[in-house]
């Protein structure tokens, strides 16, 4: 979680050929030194079909998955973003096995340069859960990324900008490598135009992104701040997964 000036929340869906399908929500607002925030996201895997020895066959959700959370950020030192975030988990598995569980998320963010940021974050970190008799960890992650914008002709008179950002995470449950990528252009303030790439771990295939955002203020829409549309290709969650987002202030 970052810093911002004023309040907005912040609604998404996604959704893939084959059923699966996630979204959240977000609320964000500063307070004094602080910005706070509060989310709530899902996860549905889509229907399976179970084939017993008899013949018989049962329709069943795969996985279930509810989050809450809240979080708080500030700058201590200038240039310096410290956030952390509490999350709580609802997971059901086959429709029988129900869990709950708390875990943290914790991030710094350094500007190290003019238009160019480092962050580092450790994500879901703390208890594991129990499915019968079975106890598996929460896939824990430790991330590192760099983010550096500059900008095209002059901002006056309202000059192109390009962001590139990339990042390295450790999974601790495939004990294995990933690697992010992206670029984003956006021309006039008005109009993003972003690719993106994932690539795989533990042997799991990567995925390729793209998408675009749309500046809602600049097209006389002064209370969407933002819409955004992505799809994957390539995805392992699902076949071509779409999300689409809308920010808006408050």
């Amino acid at each position: 979680m970052g810093l911002i000036a004023t309040r907005s929340i912040t609604v998404a869906g996604s959704t893939g050929l084959f059923g699966a399908g996630s979204g959240f929500g977000l609320y964000a607002s500063p307070l004094g030194p602080w910005t706070v925030g509060a989310g709530l996201s899902y996860y549905d895997s889509g229907e399976i079909t179970l084939n017993a020895s008899d013949g018989t066959s049962r329709h069943l959700t795969g996985r279930r998955e509810i989050m809450i959370g809240g979080g708080v950020a500030t700058d201590p030192v200038p240039g310096l973003v410290a956030g952390m975030l509490l999350k709580g988990l609802y997971s059901s598995l086959l429709e029988e096995f129900r869990v709950r569980t708390a875990v943290w998320d914790i991030g710094l963010q350094y500007e190290v340069a003019d238009a160019m940021k480092l962050g580092i974050a450790a994500q879901n970190l703390g208890a594991q859960i129990r499915y019968s008799e079975d106890t598996f960890s929460l896939p824990a992650a430790v991330r590192a990324g760099l983010a550096y914008g500059f900008r095209i002709g002059e901002a006056s008179s309202g000059g192109d900008a390009v962001l590139v950002a990339s990042d390295i995470g450790y999974l601790s449950l495939d004990r294995a490598f990933e690697y992010r990528m992206g670029v984003e252009y956006r021309w006039r303030s008005l109009l993003d135009i972003r690719i993106g790439m994932h690539a795989g771990s533990a042997g799991e295939p990567g995925t390729l992104c793209i998408g675009f955002g749309v500046n809602g203020g600049r097209m006389g829409a002064p209370l969407l701040e933002r819409f955004d549309y992505a799809i994957q290709f390539w995805s392992r969650a699902s076949a071509y997964p779409q999300t689409l987002s809308l920010t808006a202030k408050l």
